[in-house]
């Protein structure tokens, strides 16, 4: 089954949450009038295309809600299950602003997972979903307001004809091809004019690379003698180098012999001031002889230091030795002294009388004296012998450094005469590399005096110098030339190359224009015939359609025999009918009376679904307005068994009586719509 299975309207004009169930074949919408039945159909409008007619969004919201939106879910043409959800919001405070929001998604029949097709979420365009929606369902928005949706009062309106049909029946491309071969031809037809320009331009610019061509020659043999002269003056410039080398190798010999020269003298003059400076210092053999006495004396005179150094020593030891011996006969003396009136001893702990310590103590006295004096005189020697060992002291001082004096006299001389032999050494060396350099200018130059050597050196230099200055001039001068003409020829070569371009571009341009004259004759003559596929194309639908239309009719009114033919017209797609009394065409529209011309435009209508087709489903408002009760109930009946779409949706306020199909009925609860269901 293909068609739409349910649509749900939430906040859409009287609908506040509803939701209507349909099946295949015919589904009836049944209620009375303004009850809301026409609102279902402009639901599944609005959600196909954004908006209903010139009805904005907001016109189609709930009174005092500010949001309005529709699910449809319907079967397209390939069998996948597709829900299509558009919603507009009102932002807060806005009064005429609207945003909106679209998802289509589909799932196959088997399955419960949906994906996403197009979104705005998703930054896709109501361009994206009407590409989407024409692949699911098979029509565009004028197919839909042609031949899907049967409005209200409107069926009626097909007889008179309808431009508009061009588009859907495929006319208008015809149309369209038939203008684009007339544009296109006259397009290359105005190009075409500027072909004699062209060959013109062609002509000039052959006759200007035959110019440039012979400039070229002429500029060839210049080049040629140019590069000539400029080879001329390289060659004599390579001569000019061999001399310049000669002269240079002259130079550099000449700047060693002035240099052996230099360091000749230099170490001549090294030699005598090492001479003079070994001469200050003496003659050797008269410093060595003092430096033997300096030796003799310092070694006598150490001797002497050290028997001094001994003596005072012994004295020290002695002087230590009386000291020792004093401090212990004072000692005793004092303890004795001490116990003078006799008591216990602390040295021995006896007890000692008073006779005994009257005995003791002047013998001890006595010994004090004499070791005091026994202890200046060791004194006295001991200061005699300091002062002898001063002496000694510094006479061996004296004759040491006198001796240290003399050896570095005598080492200065050594150095000195080293210095002399290396001096001499030197100026040996330099002599020879001097009369190396002078062997080396004679034979270089061996016929020039060697005293007139830098004379001749500095000639050469001056000669070389001002022929390498004339041939520099001639060699930039050669070679100015030689760039000039280069360049030019490079310039010719541009220009020739530039002729060649613009002449291969007009030369192809030229092809073009003539190629597109040709083709503009071609276009015209398309052109024409496609008029003819207009014509043909117009006359074949409207033939196709009137037959088709007229067995619908004969179906809906019960074979009804007071027609005798059904045509439309191909120019405006009129309807014109051949009533069997009359016996010739008429326009439908005036001629016959209302309920008639009411089965005529609903089998007109429906003859053009078909062929358009085939569609999803097509939605019939009120298709038996204006007929009496047995009329409604027979065409009911007679419609639900058509088969021009998987799915007829219709809407009525009649009494149904026993029509077959899905019934849904819409009821008006004060100022809400509302689906109270059905019976098939």
């Amino acid at each position: 089954m293909s068609g739409i299975t349910s649509i749900r309207l939430r906040n859409f004009r009287r609908y506040e949450d509803e939701t209507v169930v349909l099946q295949g074949g015919l589904n009836f919408l049944e209620g009375e009038n303004n009850a809301g039945k026409t609102s279902v159909l402009y639901a599944c409008e609005y959600a196909l295309f954004g908006r209903v007619g010139a009805l904005a969004p907001s016109a189609l919201m709930h009174p005092k809600t500010r949001t309005v939106g529709v699910e449809l879910c319907f079967v397209g043409r390939d069998g996948q299950h597709y829900r299509l959800q558009r919603i507009h919001v009102k932002p807060p405070k806005s009064k005429t602003t609207v945003h909106g929001h679209f998802t289509l998604k589909s799932r196959a029949p088997d399955q419960e997972a949906e994906t996403y097709i197009v979104s705005s979420d998703f930054d896709d365009l109501e361009t994206d979903l009407a590409a989407a929606l024409q692949d699911a369902l098979g029509f565009t928005r004028r197919a839909w307001q042609l031949a899907v949706h049967h409005r209200q009062g409107k069926i009626a309106d097909i007889l008179e004809g309808s431009t508009q049909l061009d588009m859907v029946l495929g006319v208008t491309s015809a149309v369209f091809v038939e203008e684009e071969f007339r544009a296109m031809a006259l397009e290359r037809e105005k190009a075409a004019r500027d072909l004699p320009a062209l060959e013109a331009k062609l002509e000039q610019l052959a006759e200007e690379r035959e110019g440039r061509v012979s400039r070229k020659a002429v500029l060839g043999a210049e080049l040629e003698a140019a590069q000539k002269r400029a080879a001329e003056v390289a060659e004599r410039l390579q001569s000019l180098d061999a001399r310049r080398q000669s002269v240079e190798q002259l130079a550099e010999l000449v700047s060693a012999q002035w240099e052996a020269q230099s360091e000749t003298d230099e170490a001549t003059a090294d030699l005598r001031r090492a001479e003079e400076a070994r001469d200050a210092l003496g003659e050797k053999s008269a410093l060595d002889a003092t430096v033997d006495d300096s030796a003799r004396r310092e070694t006598a005179l150490e001797g002497a230091r050290t028997t001094a150094q001994q003596a005072q020593r012994e004295l020290h030891d002695e002087a230590k030795t009386l000291a020792a011996a004093r401090g212990d006969l004072e000692g005793r003396l004092r303890r004795r002294q001490e116990l003078e009136g006799g008591g216990q001893c602390d040295h021995c702990g006896q007890e000692v009388t008073a006779e005994h310590l009257a005995a003791q103590i002047p013998p001890l006295e006595a010994e004090l004296t004499a070791l005091n004096a026994q202890i200046g005189e060791v004194d006295n020697r001991a200061d005699a012998a300091q002062a002898t060992l001063d002496a000694a002291e510094e006479a061996w001082s004296a004759a040491r450094l006198a001796a240290s004096e003399a050896r570095g006299v005598a080492e200065r001389h050594g150095a000195a005469q080293e210095t002399v032999d290396a001096a001499s050494g030197q100026v040996q060396t330099t002599r020879a590399a001097l009369e190396a350099a002078k062997s080396a200018v004679i034979a270089a130059v061996p016929d020039i005096d060697p005293d007139a050597i830098a004379t001749h050196l500095q000639t050469e230099r001056e000669s070389v110098t001002a022929d390498g200055a004339r041939l520099d001039a001639d060699a930039e001068h050669a070679a100015e030339l030689v760039e000039r003409i280069s360049t030019e020829v490079g310039e010719v070569d541009d220009a020739i190359a530039r002729c060649d371009r613009d002449s291969a571009e007009a030369h192809t341009s030229a092809e073009k224009l003539k190629s597109d004259a040709a083709v503009a004759k071609r276009l015209r003559v398309l052109g024409k015939g496609f008029k003819s596929v207009q014509r043909d194309l117009r006359e074949g639908a409207s033939a196709q359609m009137g037959e088709r239309a007229f067995a619908i009719h004969k179906h809906l009114s019960g074979d009804d025999r007071e027609l005798k033919a059904l045509d439309i017209d191909p120019k405006k797609y009129a309807v014109l009918v051949t009533p069997k009394d009359v016996g010739s065409k008429v326009p439908a529209a005036l001629y016959q009376g209302g309920g008639h011309r009411l089965l005529l435009g609903l089998a007109v209508k429906l003859a053009l679904a078909e062929q358009i087709g085939p569609f999803p489903f097509v939605l019939l408002d009120e298709p038996t307005y204006g007929l009496d009760g047995a009329r409604k109930l027979a065409l009911l009946e007679r419609i639900s068994e058509l088969e021009v779409a998987g799915q007829l949706i219709l809407i009525t306020h009649a009494d149904l009586g026993d029509a077959k199909g899905h019934r849904q009925r819409v009821v008006r609860d004060g100022n809400h719509s509302r689906i109270v269901g059905g019976a098939p």
